[in-house]
């Protein structure tokens, strides 16, 4: 339930049923009620101060204003009844700009809540902080935010851009990111969630029901999306670059998307690169030292100045079943001094860590470091009865050195194909050279070593026509001529969501090579505006999604229709990424989602290596 603004009156009247309460930072007055739209309050300071939030209220900031100072409602809803603050009205996502303090956004000890289709900046330690102190916080949601512009002395890890923080015994139970757009600070971290602090024993440290999914972090001082100590935790359709910006080490070495201490976790089907460290590690996936059961899988790494993964066991803890397959790796360790250390894929323990089953399988790792490095660097203790494999990878490489292990790796129907000079193994400190010697070793059994292999980022193209489903978009296909284009048909589902990434990451990493961005968005035209900011595409060109006839979605879905206009998306029908040459004609087509190392790969086949933009990494002008 909402309270009366003054305070002294909370204490005998309340309003019965559940409510909106509304902040207008630009036209609103802090002596209204705050009950609709034409009596906003004016501040956020006034909210915090007035509203104590029951089940189901939500307070609601109006989009294409800024709202100076922290945003920190009280109470907790309750299960089925979540709270929630949102924005209302058309336009840009409402902007909450701490101006200097410690945090814009905060939630400390409550459940039961929604944040969503809000910003926030200018803030010193956190964007947006979750806290859950000496308690178990549940259900706590986090859709369609953006976070800016967090700089401050750097001197914790638990610090960031959003950051969910447990302390004490506290735990997470039920913490959903989804579609968060995340960048420029000085902080540790893009996106974090942890569980108990080190001190809580073992059994209570890790939060549960985690998930991180259709987001992106870049520009980020440490870490890009990590998940630490939890169990059963999900990364998923997700991006970081330019991550571990750092100029000179202080509290640690970073990289762009890992976990720490989790059991049961996943990372799939997301995309690193661009990941730096002013010390080591600066690669782009990581399974690192005391996790349990992680499966990190069809994720593409690429052009990070180290590895493009690795498994690490430490602090007298064992590294179990850690499982990375289908994973694409191309252009990683760009840093010479990295590409020595770490190697493309690299096991290590220390301080009395170790590994008990590693699985690296169905792989396809192109290794084309600056200096003669090893593509599988091993330098870990084993201990366990679990298996620790290398097979049924591509492994192409532009320099013979291929391993440095210590010979606890068994390698089988692995596919090579070398460059330069003669393949070479170093396995418990004897080098072989040649796959023949190397079999006579033990080794990769029924492996080959090839003279050419097919194409790993998809080529060569097979120039189409253009399909009837994309030129009845409506998008102007002539217009788009003369330089590659990536056209989205993005339908509002699940799907289009998470090629919205692949849209935003594509834009940066070739919008200085030519390549034009288009996203066509059903809906009216204020409808697509907001989804456009909602979904972090104000910098890529939007157009509509027009109606389609009937007859052309009859011969589409091959079943009869009513003649009569609907949207181009029928029911089911999925969403869907167009890849075209500067003459316009189709080089592929991709429905319903791909992840990255489908659709970003190909689009490297077609245009080279990234170039980035630095520019995009500047906060932008606030509305």
């Amino acid at each position: 339930m909402l309270w009366s603004r003054f305070p002294f009156l909370a204490l005998f009247v309340a309003i019965a049923s559940a409510g909106d309460y509304y902040v207008d930072c630009r036209d609103g007055n802090d002596a209204a009620n705050g009950l609709s739209p034409a009596t906003a309050l004016r501040s956020v300071t006034a909210a915090n101060r007035g509203a104590q939030p029951g089940p189901a209220d939500r307070v609601l900031l109006k989009r294409g204003t800024v709202c100076m100072g922290v945003l920190a409602p009280q109470g907790s809803g309750t299960a089925g009844q979540p709270n929630a603050i949102d924005s209302y009205g058309e336009g840009p996502l409402p902007v909450v700009n701490a101006a200097g303090g410690f945090v814009a956004i905060r939630l400390n000890n409550q459940e039961y809540w929604r944040i969503s289709r809000v910003a926030a900046t200018g803030s010193t330690e956190h964007g947006i902080f979750i806290g859950a102190s000496n308690r178990v916080v549940h259900d706590i949601q986090l859709r369609d935010v953006q976070v800016w512009g967090v700089h401050g002395k750097l001197t914790t890890k638990t610090s960031g851009l959003i950051v969910a923080s447990a302390t004490g015994t506290g735990l997470f139970d039920g913490l959903v990111i989804d579609g968060a757009t995340v960048w420029d600070t000085t902080q540790w971290s893009g996106i974090q969630v942890n569980g108990a602090p080190w001190s809580t024993p073992l059994a209570d440290r890790r939060s549960t029901g985690v998930v991180i999914r259709n987001s992106i972090a870049h520009g980020i001082w440490g870490d890009g999306i990590v998940l630490f100590q939890v169990a059963g935790g999900l990364i998923e359709r997700s991006a970081a670059w330019n991550t571990g910006m750092q100029p000179t080490q202080t509290i640690g070495t970073p990289s762009g998307i890992w976990t720490w201490r989790c059991k049961g976790c996943q990372v799939r089907e997301c995309e690193s690169y661009f990941a730096d460290s002013p010390g080591v590690d600066g690669g782009s996936f990581d399974v690192d030292w005391g996790n349990d059961d992680n499966v990190f899988e069809q994720n593409y790494g690429h052009d990070s100045q180290a590895y493009c993964i690795s498994v690490f066991g430490a602090e007298n803890l064992t590294t179990t079943n850690s499982v990375i397959r289908d994973n694409l790796c191309v252009g990683n360790n760009r840093s010479p001094r990295l590409a020595r250390h770490h190697g493309g894929i690299h096991l290590v323990t220390w301080n009395g860590g170790k590994l008990d089953g590693v699985s690296i399988t169905g792989n396809v790792v192109v290794w084309t470091p600056p200096v003669n490095a090893p593509l599988i660097r091993n330098e870990a203790s084993f201990t366990g009865t679990r298996p620790n494999t290398v097979e049924n990878n591509v492994f192409i490489a532009s320099m013979p050195e291929l391993l440095r292990s210590n010979g606890a790796l068994r390698f089988r129907a692995n596919r090579y194909q070398v460059w330069h000079g003669t393949p070479e193994w170093t396995d418990s400190g004897m080098r072989f050279v040649g796959l023949d010697t190397w079999r006579a070793h033990g080794q990769d059994n029924a492996s080959t070593m090839e003279t050419s292999l097919p194409d790993p980022l998809g080529g060569p193209f097979e120039v189409t026509g253009i399909p009837a489903r994309l030129r009845n978009a409506g998008i102007g296909i002539e217009a788009l001529q003369g330089r590659f284009a990536l056209v989205g048909l993005l339908s509002g589902d699940a799907d289009a969501r998470a090629l919205a990434v692949h849209l935003s990451s594509a834009r940066f990493q070739y919008a200085a090579k030519g390549l034009q961005v288009v996203a066509a968005i059903p809906g009216t035209a204020e409808q697509r505006r907001n989804t456009a900011a909602d979904w972090g595409l104000d910098a890529i060109e939007i157009v509509a999604l027009p109606a389609a006839t009937e007859s052309e979605l009859s011969y589409r879905n091959r079943v009869p229709l009513p003649k009569r206009p609907r949207p181009i998306f029928a029911a089911g029908e999925s969403p869907a990424v167009y890849l075209l040459d500067p003459q316009g004609r189709l080089l592929r087509s991709w429905h319903g989602y791909r992840p990255a190392k489908e659709i970003l790969a190909a689009l490297r086949a077609a245009m080279g290596s990234p170039a980035g933009m630095n520019a995009s990494v500047a906060s932008p002008p606030l509305p």
